[in-house]
This record gives C-alpha cells, structure tokens and sequence, in this order.
C-alpha cells in the first residue's frame, strides 16, 4: 500500500511540475497573439521558408507550431489556408517539420523537468526535421505532384 501511495504523490508532484510550466506558458501566448507579436515574430522565418521553397505565408504556421505546438500550429495552418490560400505544398512541408520539431520552448521546459539532457534533445529535433523537410522540399516539387494530391 505505501508503494500506490508514494506512486501517488510522485505522479501529482509531477502533475504540479508540469503545470507550473505550462499555465504560465498558455497566458503568455494568447498575449502575445492577442497583440499581434506572434506575426511580428514570424517575418523572422522567412529566410526559412525561402530555404524550403515554402511560401512566405507559411512562415507564421512555422513559427507558432515551432514555439507553441502543434495544436495551435494547426490552427494557424487551417487559417491560412483559407485566409490567405496557402499552397497544399508548402502546407505539407510545415507539416513534416513540425512533427519532427514542434512546441521546442515548451517541451524543453517539460524535459527539463523530468531531469533530461536538453541540448541533445533540442538539435536532434531540430537537425531531423531541416533534414527531412529539405528531401520532402526536393520531391515535393509542385502542386501537381501527386505526392500531396
């Protein structure tokens, strides 16, 4: 019994960990888009996305699912493209970058909560998802390949 009960307090401990981190993170965020910062932010990426062949219009996809998350990268995705007619290629290459490297603040903070070695972590995120989004941005070529129709 006193095993389920250690168990117990680790578990909540943990759970208090994590919140701790990630309130404060979810606040700051819907500031930062309620003001408009998170655009501002995103001109930073259009060297990247030059580098990808993506359209510039993705750039704000990629930043937000970069710091953020994938929840609220994908919500800026699926506005984009109706807002601003995002192409499905470019649409795919956020895509595939952010499942190998999304929320990095946020997860970097989780990590170093649970005592991980970050730096590790954080380039080989980083590294696969350049690697791998620069091959898909060379076979993906254009809209009419049927890779993303």
């Amino acid at each position: 019994m006193e095993f389920f009960i250690d168990l117990f307090i680790k578990i909540v401990t943990s759970l208090f960990n994590i919140a701790i981190i990630v309130i404060p993170l979810m606040v700051v965020i819907e500031i930062l888009k309620d003001l408009k910062i998170i655009e501002k932010i995103a001109s930073i990426a259009k060297p990247a996305t030059n580098f990808f062949t993506m359209n510039e219009k993705s750039a704000t996809s990629l930043i937000v699912g970069i710091f953020i998350g994938l929840l609220y990268g994908a919500g800026v995705i699926i506005q984009s493209v109706k807002d601003e007619n995002l192409d499905k290629r470019s649409v795919l290459l956020v895509c595939i970058f952010l499942s190998l490297c999304h929320a990095v603040v946020e997860d970097t903070l989780l990590f170093k909560a649970v005592n991980a070695k970050l730096l590790p972590i954080i380039v080989f995120r980083l590294v696969s998802a350049i690697i791998m989004t620069l091959i898909f941005s060379k076979i993906v070529k254009n809209e009419n390949n049927n890779l993303i129709d």
